[in-house]
């Protein structure tokens, strides 16, 4: 009767703890980022171009409605810029041996993103500058030289 654990007589044997569930928890977890994701994207430019209720109508004239907003990336120097990367929002593209002054131009959706461009000078030397323009409106703006320098610009638009 030399059992480990035995219990007194007349005693249930201890209970084995019980396994929880994982999925309920998974759930719930998705389930609150998608309404975190849903109310972040409505605070920071669910309202498109719509103005605001103290806005003033010449206000709303000024921004055609059928043109979308465009973010401009540029490198201006002289000769050549070794290499480019440009991108938003953590997609980047890449343009090697490009002729200066170089511009890219492509659509903005609105709401928050954030912006990325750099480039690098060529064996040259000379300035050479980089600028991310979105909406017509500079959000970065940067200048470097010296052979082979790098100049880099990034920032964000929305909240």
């Amino acid at each position: 009767m030399n059992q480990p654990y035995s219990p007194y007589p007349g005693q249930q044997p201890p209970r084995q703890p019980t396994k929880r569930k994982k999925w309920p928890w998974v759930l719930g977890g998705f389930v609150a980022l998608v309404v975190l994701g849903s109310a972040i994207g409505t605070a920071g430019g669910g309202g498109g171009n719509q103005p605001s209720a103290g806005g003033s109508s010449t206000e709303s004239t000024q921004q055609a409605p059928d043109k979308p907003a465009q973010v401009v990336y540029e490198v201006t120097g002289s000769g050549t810029a070794g290499n480019i990367s440009y991108g938003a929002s953590g997609g980047v593209s890449q343009k090697t041996g490009a002729t200066l002054p170089w511009k890219h131009t492509g659509p903005y959706d609105g709401g928050y993103d954030f912006f990325t461009l750099s480039a690098q000078n060529g064996n040259n030397g000379g300035e050479i500058t980089c600028r991310i323009t979105v909406d017509g409106e500079v959000i970065k703006e940067n200048t470097s030289s010296e052979p082979y320098a790098v100049v880099s610009c990034s920032g964000n638009t929305g909240f």
